[in-house]
């Protein structure tokens, strides 16, 4: 990809070291890796740019707990590529995008370069397939029904607990 001018841009913090991306990144040429960026510590407005001027968004987490940043490049309109797995298996409004897993912790490479493939062609979604997923999580996932959703599971909680309590 980088012989057609395309940038893989990373984000985020590293936190645990990683040594196989350690030793594939310093095996690449200078040419290959001036085409790969690494950011961490980004602002918002610097997070937001990115998400504004990126062809499509990958998030390949195998372990996440909600995966914020993909609901981020949803609402800029931008095809996401995620995994299977974890909570983003709910995510069926993705589904097209999902890369497959082998097992638990591998993906399908093959799959991850046809989605890739596709994305860049423009092709993953369309612009209206897009609207569509964008009003969807704008619909399903606001902070107001989420915040009143939790509050009524805690009151819930609190008066189960003290029914039981024989309050």
């Amino acid at each position: 990809l980088y012989e057609k001018g395309v940038y893989l841009v990373f984000v985020g913090y590293k936190s645990i070291r990683n040594f196989k991306f350690d030793k594939i990144y310093s095996s690449l040429g200078s040419e290959v890796r001036s085409k790969i960026i690494l950011f961490s510590n980004l602002d918002d407005s610097e997070l937001q740019w990115l998400y504004a001027n990126c062809t499509f968004f990958v998030y390949l987490s195998i372990a996440e707990g909600f995966g914020l940043p993909i609901f981020e490049a949803v609402m800029h309109r931008k095809p996401v590529i995620i995994t299977e797995s974890s909570v983003m298996r709910d995510y069926t409004f993705l589904k097209k995008s999902m890369v497959k897993m082998l097992d638990t912790y591998r993906i399908s490479d093959w799959d991850l370069e046809r989605k890739i493939a596709l994305a860049l062609e423009g092709s993953l979604y369309s612009e209206a397939e897009l609207e569509e997923i964008r009003k969807y999580v704008m619909n399903r996932y606001d902070w107001w029904s989420v915040a009143q959703k939790h509050v009524a599971a805690f009151r819930g909680d609190l008066l189960d607990l003290a029914s039981r309590s024989g309050q």
